[in-house]
């Protein structure tokens, strides 16, 4: 470490970094090597990783997210993925959100699915190639909060695989549901969802919530209000 004398610096250039430390300036080199743990470098690869997965799933998974270029989003979808992978390493479960949930991931925080949307979906592996979404009997009044004026829903479902052994390894699904935005019960229906079950790779089922209204000139639009436009992950399947 050396003192700075005739210049007062607080830069780097090259490989020299010129520093302050309390009244006084000082000189180093950097060093040519960084020491890293073994944990360091499993965190370091994670994070890779959890990149790398946040990044394809969200292309695919894309008819359901809405902002999808949004910084903060991608930021926290991509710590999603980098808790499972660290709680898959650890042979330990997925941490839970504050409301309990593992697979409850809200890609919109100023409107949550699980506040707009109480029918109870459920989602089932049926075999390598396929899975099973299950949606009961509901009313739409009911289970599913609205702003004024809505004459009717529309309910994206979307999937999406990826291996983590190959990242190229993807598959993606998406179907739209129309409903009335009324009192009269809906029929249970059973959604096939042509996804493969990567081994030891998590398969991601999203859905989407948007308003159709009625507008002045007789007309119908989507509600694009950011507080309407609830999106989250429903199920998130391993085998």
């Amino acid at each position: 470490m050396g003192r700075q004398t005739n210049i007062k610096l607080s830069t780097t250039a090259a490989n020299i970094i010129y520093y302050q430390r309390g009244n006084e300036f000082y000189i180093r080199t950097k060093p040519q090597h960084i020491r890293q743990t073994g944990a360091t470098k499993q965190c370091g690869r994670l994070f890779g990783l959890a990149a790398r997965l946040e990044k394809a799933y969200r292309y695919q998974l894309a008819p359901a997210i809405p902002f999808i270029a949004e910084g903060t989003m991608q930021k926290r979808f991509r710590t999603f993925f980098y808790q499972w992978l660290r709680a898959k390493a650890g042979g330990s479960d997925m941490p839970a959100d504050e409301r309990g949930l593992t697979n409850g991931f809200e890609f919109n925080t100023d409107c949550l699915l699980s506040d707009r949307f109480k029918a109870p979906i459920t989602v089932t592996t049926v075999n390598e190639e396929q899975i099973v979404l299950t949606i009961p009997s509901f009313q739409p009044k009911q289970s599913i909060a609205a702003p004024a004026h809505t004459q009717s829903v529309v309910i994206t479902i979307a999937a999406a695989s990826c291996s983590l052994a190959d990242i190229g390894r993807q598959a993606n699904y998406s179907k739209q549901l129309t409903i009335p935005y009324n009192d009269e019960v809906q029929p249970p229906q059973q959604i096939i969802l042509p996804i493969p079950v990567f081994s030891e790779s998590p398969v991601l089922v999203v859905l989407r919530l948007e308003y159709i209204m009625n507008k002045n000139g007789g007309g119908r639009e989507c509600v694009l209000n950011r507080k309407w436009l609830p999106a989250a992950i429903i199920a998130m399947i391993c085998r």
